[in-house]
């Protein structure tokens, strides 16, 4: 089972694992495997399940997008593994980019005003190094110079 934490993570490495940053909620899987059991394993059974579940997961992201763009909140998430950076259109704007452009790591961390870069990498360090959330407000500077604060949020997780 793998966890995976809220949009806001470190390009740091864990010595005892790796972070991992998106948003994943982790149920006891024993209900369902007991469930799957009682269906019997035959093609078409564990063929609606996969279908059950996908509309599920669906039905899940359709919420999240939704409660984001009502609270006008942006999220990213970035995948320690490979690196994988993944920004919300919304949090593009905050950062006063086009959020139909693909926006990548470095694009952003270069819109962190530069007095505030040493201590967002202290609390991201710290944050992962002690398993603990992230809570910190610094300023970001759009393309068109404007100076912004953001407050993030978000919490590791790692790989067990």
């Amino acid at each position: 089972m793998t966890k995976r934490a809220s949009p806001d993570t470190s390009p740091a490495h864990s010595p005892q694992s790796e972070a991992v940053a998106s948003f994943v909620a982790l149920s006891d899987t024993m209900p369902e495997k007991a469930r799957l059991d009682d269906q019997g394993t035959t093609w078409e059974a564990l063929k609606r399940e996969v279908e059950r579940r996908t509309r599920d997961l669906t039905e899940s992201e359709e919420s999240l997008r939704f409660v984001l763009q009502a609270g006008r909140l942006g999220s990213w998430s970035l995948d320690l593994r490979d690196m994988r950076f993944i920004a919300s259109d919304t949090f593009k704007i905050m950062l006063g980019r086009n959020p139909n452009e693909p926006l990548d790591r470095a694009k952003f961390e270069a819109s962190i005003y530069e007095d505030d870069r040493a201590r967002r990498h202290e609390a991201i360090a710290n944050c992962i190094a002690g398993h603990s959330n992230y809570d910190i407000e610094y300023r970001i500077v759009t393309p068109a110079g404007e100076l912004r604060w953001l407050k993030i949020r978000g919490r590791p997780s790692y790989d067990l």
